[in-house]
């Protein structure tokens, strides 16, 4: 039945019992080797398959001409006998033509160790980690370097601590930094232990330098992302979601940074009573300048009293929709003076409020006892 499937073009088998994706029809069937030819195949998704051991227990070999996206993963509980890519690269030279791939630990490791040729993952655009190596708490950026086209980065899962310095003399080090792919999207989901993203001066400042889109989600130990801002200069696009111990989004001085944002979305941060934390700078950064800045989205910010409570003058030139929702805390947008000449709307759970003056409609909605 396999070798019938010229016209599949996405297959994925997920949270199933399954040994082998293709069992064999009769026994000592694999006296001659069989072709799998999955012409127009362009998506195969293998994931949370915890006794899976094998494509095809025969000798085999696969054609996947279209294939360009390949996902695997497996519960970390869960012991896996082989893995997707050691049992494809043999059979099939996949790898060279995906631009879209997800591995587990086992594979990153193998890859890691210089198993594969070092150009073998050069075409790779979409990567995605998940469920990292349990044992360990940093991931080696060294990993990168086999991915010199890489444009997207996912990073799921709940055990590593944070993106591992380089050990080795100055020298080789920056002889190596620049090797590393420059990213433009980043994803980090669920990682618990991780209390910062990266610092100054790190390999992965270097992957980020061009960084475009950052989203940071269900990270319940990381309270800031002061740390990382030097790599925000290039940020269009900046959404923060469910990350519980989060106090502020970005000290005043390091708000700077974010000079090219467009979008900025924050939403069910528990802890955080402030996006912009003063310290104490306000003599030498009097004004904060959000140039591009264009849709702001405050959601479900249950100890939020204020934007920015520093005696910044802060503008939004290009500021012209706000989404304030569920803020029950929310005492004032800022304490300093605020410039928002194009905002014409904020709108509340309870509907759109047309304003010049975004100050002036947050009174106003406090005077009415608005929960925004």
């Amino acid at each position: 039945m396999a070798k019938d499937l010229q016209q599949l073009e996405s297959l994925i088998v997920d949270s199933c019992g399954v040994e082998e994706i293709v069992s064999k029809n009769v026994e000592g069937s694999d006296q001659h080797e069989i072709l799998f030819e999955f012409s127009q195949l362009f998506f195969l998704a293998l994931w949370n398959l915890p006794n899976l051991v094998c494509f095809y227990p025969g000798m085999h070999n696969i054609m996947c001409p279209m294939l360009k996206r390949l996902t695997t993963s497996w519960p970390m509980k869960f012991k896996v006998s082989g893995n997707v890519v050691s049992q494809l690269l043999p059979i099939g030279k996949i790898i060279p033509q995906l631009e879209h791939i997800s591995l587990p630990a086992d594979d990153i490791g193998m890859i890691t160790d210089g198993q594969f040729a070092i150009d073998l993952f050069s075409h790779i655009k979409v990567l995605q980690i998940t469920e990292y190596i349990k044992d360990s708490e940093v991931v080696p950026f060294h990993f990168f370097q086999r991915f010199s086209n890489l444009q997207e980065l996912k990073m799921v899962g709940r055990n590593f601590k944070e993106f591992s310095p380089y050990e080795g003399d100055v020298v080789e080090e920056r002889n190596v930094t620049m090797l590393l792919p420059r990213i433009n999207k980043l994803t980090l989901q669920g990682v618990d232990k991780m209390t910062h993203l990266w610092k100054q001066g790190s390999p992965f400042h270097h992957i980020c330098a061009n960084l475009e889109t950052l989203k940071v989600s269900e990270c319940v130990s990381v309270i800031s992302l002061s740390c990382a801002s030097s790599s925000f200069q290039n940020l269009t696009t900046l959404d923060v979601w469910d990350c519980k111990e989060m106090v502020e989004l970005i000290t005043s001085s390091k708000a700077q940074c974010l000079e090219q944002l467009v979008t900025l979305k924050i939403g069910d941060c528990k802890m955080m009573r402030e996006v912009i934390a003063s310290d104490g700078d306000e003599a030498t950064h009097h004004e904060i300048i959000f140039k591009e800045l264009k849709y702001l989205e405050l959601y479900d910010l249950q100890n939020l009293k204020s934007f920015c409570s520093g005696n910044y003058t802060l503008k939004f030139p290009s500021l012209d929709e706000v989404d304030v929702s569920f803020c029950p805390a929310m005492e004032n947008f800022c304490n300093g003076a605020l410039s928002t000449p194009k905002l014409q709307e904020v709108e509340t759970e309870r509907g759109v409020r047309r304003c010049w003056d975004l100050n002036a409609t947050i009174e106003q909605l406090n005077k009415e006892g608005t929960e925004y």
